[in-house]
């Protein structure tokens, strides 16, 4: 079996046991009824919903930049959430975030869930992120059938940018994971020199099919170009 492939999903074993052990309790499966952020909902609560909705807008104006911006939506998202937790669109914002750009990707799934139990309809990429959240966290059948339905998704929209082929390949990285968890290996992990590692933060690592190039992502100075974007963690 090649290398760089038990090296990778043992990886994916090591970095899926550590956020378990981080996973959020799940909600509570009953009377859950989609809660809007509106005056009706929350007519003796005024203060507490301007507050909620001003939150919200600050995580908005990060979230529109991007994955880049997540990180800093999510902690405004997290405190209207706190008021309410009920808002399928609000979850669903939440569960993006964690997926993208936290180290804590699975957390994503119990916001992913809850949106679908309050509104499956919140957003038509609803069930290809459960999927990837699933897939990180070696639920392969869970994906996989997650990943089918978002297939009927895309059938049903017509869809021409090419997804349905990558949402295939998810579903077949999917079976080629649940076959190799069914026959486990002894591997190990090293951690690499300071080379490479540094105090900046790190990320994105490819590293070509011989193993002998890697080129990764790093907030340290004296990289390509020696530029470094400001604002972004």
């Amino acid at each position: 079996m090649n290398k760089l492939l038990i090296k990778i999903f043992a990886f994916t074993f090591l970095f899926s046991f550590f956020q378990k052990n981080y996973s959020q309790p799940e909600f509570q499966k009953t009377n859950v009824v989609n809660t809007e952020f509106t005056k009706d909902n929350f007519p003796d609560q005024k203060p507490e919903l301007k507050a909620a909705l001003g939150d919200i807008e600050q995580g908005d104006m990060y979230f529109e930049h991007g994955i880049m911006g997540y990180k800093k939506a999510l902690s405004f998202y997290l405190k209207a959430n706190v008021f309410n937790p009920d808002n399928a669109l609000l979850n669903y914002k939440i569960g993006q975030c964690y997926l993208f750009r936290s180290i804590y990707k699975i957390k994503s799934i119990s916001y992913f869930e809850k949106a679908q139990l309050l509104n499956p309809n919140v957003d038509k990429q609803l069930y290809y992120m459960l999927g990837q959240a699933y897939q990180i966290n070696a639920e392969w059948d869970k994906a996989i059938d997650h990943y089918k339905k978002h297939l009927k998704v895309l059938a049903a929209i017509k869809d021409e940018t090419g997804e349905k082929e990558r949402v295939e390949k998810k579903m077949e990285e999917c079976k080629v994971g649940k076959d190799l968890y069914s026959k486990p290996i002894r591997a190990f992990t090293d951690i690499m020199p300071n080379t490479v590692n540094s105090k900046y933060p790190d990320y994105g690592a490819i590293v070509s099919a011989d193993e002998s190039v890697m080129i990764f992502t790093s907030r340290r100075p004296g990289g390509v170009g020696n530029k470094i974007e400001e604002g972004i963690d």
